[in-house]
């Protein structure tokens, strides 16, 4: 018989022999089993991550603090009037994180962790570190053309609709 199966057959047997005896007998602790790590959950968190690591290396990290200062820089010179220790509290009291947090969710729910992992190691290099240094000047001047084209395609819209308009029968 094996000696881990005796000493619970041992333990009966004296807890029968001698009453009282139970309080004095320590019985060994049981090897603690850990819980498996959900392989699941432990992918989820490395992918969290990951786009948090994405996040600070294409500028976004802390974007919601820059962009809430610059609002804020905003509405100071519309309302001079209004004392300097109001906008300290709004800049520490607003929830700026709420915008990482946004975005961070956008790319969790378009792309997979390896897709992920594919674009830290691209913004690891020396071509994805220049990159992120001139997307903000990109997204501005493609900002800038997108509302030009804009402008240039509503023109052209109503350019166009008012000329049939004029046709007679508007055709």
């Amino acid at each position: 018989m094996k000696t881990h199966l005796l000493l619970p057959l041992f333990t009966v047997v004296l807890l029968l022999a001698r009453p009282g005896l139970h309080a004095q007998i320590v019985l060994p602790k049981a090897d603690v089993v850990k819980p498996a790590v959900d392989p699941a959950e432990a992918a989820r968190a490395e992918k969290v991550a990951d786009i948090k690591a994405l996040l600070a290396a294409t500028g976004y990290e802390n974007m919601g603090r820059r962009e809430f200062d610059k609002l804020l820089d905003n509405y100071s010179k519309s309302m001079p009037r209004v004392k300097a220790a109001v906008w300290d509290e709004l800049r520490r009291t607003a929830d700026t994180g709420a915008l990482e947090s946004a975005i961070a969710s956008v790319y969790d729910r378009a792309m997979t962790g390896a897709d992920v992992k594919a674009a830290l190691a691209f913004y690891q290099t020396d071509a994805g570190r220049k990159l992120a240094s001139v997307t903000p000047q990109l997204t501005e001047g493609c900002g800038r053309a997108l509302t030009d084209w804009q402008r240039t395609m509503t023109n052209f819209i109503h350019t166009r609709l008012n000329a049939t308009v004029a046709k007679p029968g508007g055709k």
